[in-house]
């Protein structure tokens, strides 16, 4: 398999997502509820919310990826106005990261014009053992986890996100601090009927999407690319 890089994907494909920065006690923790890659010649931006997605990818957390306008300021919300949905849905243009460009490589396999990214949590950090710490933190601060979409008042969203998609890919990894909304998300989504994909490990976990190593990265690819031939059976 040929190992397509980001100069080319970028030509290709752009990422759409809704940022926000959630406030649990006067904290703020920069925050990603979405993020939608499409075809750039399939798919215009005032047609994004209209269009459902071929595949919807559940990962861990967003991650350090960026709006691609430095001077965007993301929405603040509570934790009530978050689990009632009670805001404008906000998008705009992302600078995409390595596990986006790795979705591309994805998308172009498969020939996708829409793929959808959502996470366990919501919570922005590039490093994984400093999104921990500040999971643990907003956990305090709120040990309901409003910034899940496990957390039972953002359930339905989540199943509403996903109830469409031809496939739904589980890659979250296997960080100890989410184990409770990886089992969680699992027996949803056996309860709803909708079968997760993905290369599991231990349960809850799936093998992360985009590992750092080139090699590791084309397997993940050969594997699901094998799943969703075999789904399509």
């Amino acid at each position: 398999m040929e190992f397509i890089y980001a100069s080319e994907l970028k030509e290709k494909f752009q990422v759409f997502g809704h940022y926000y920065n959630l406030k649990l006690k006067g904290q703020l923790f920069p925050s990603r509820r979405v993020a939608d890659i499409v075809d750039r010649n399939a798919l215009s931006t005032s047609g994004l919310q209209q269009s459902l997605p071929q595949a919807v990818v559940i990962m861990m957390n967003p991650g350090s990826s960026s709006p691609a306008d430095e001077s965007y300021r993301p929405v603040e919300l509570s934790s009530r106005r978050l689990l009632a949905a009670d805001y404008q849905t906000d998008w705009t243009e992302i600078k995409p990261d390595n596990t986006q460009y790795q979705m591309m490589r994805l998308m172009r396999l498969r020939n996708w014009q829409h793929l959808r990214i959502i996470n366990l949590s919501d919570l922005r950090e590039g490093n994984s053992c400093t999104f921990a710490k500040n999971f643990r933190r907003a956990e305090v601060l709120n040990k309901q986890n409003p910034h899940s979409y496990l957390h039972p008042k953002r359930q339905p969203e989540l199943l509403s996100l996903c109830k469409n998609a031809d496939a739904v890919i589980a890659a979250w990894g296997s960080n100890a601090v989410q184990q409770e909304q990886g089992l969680a998300c699992i027996e949803l989504f056996e309860k709803e009927g909708i079968r997760l994909m993905g290369l599991p490990l231990d349960k809850p976990w799936y093998r992360f999407a985009s590992p750092y190593r080139k090699d590791q990265k084309l397997f993940w690819l050969e594997e699901v690319n094998k799943q969703l031939d075999t789904k399509a059976e």
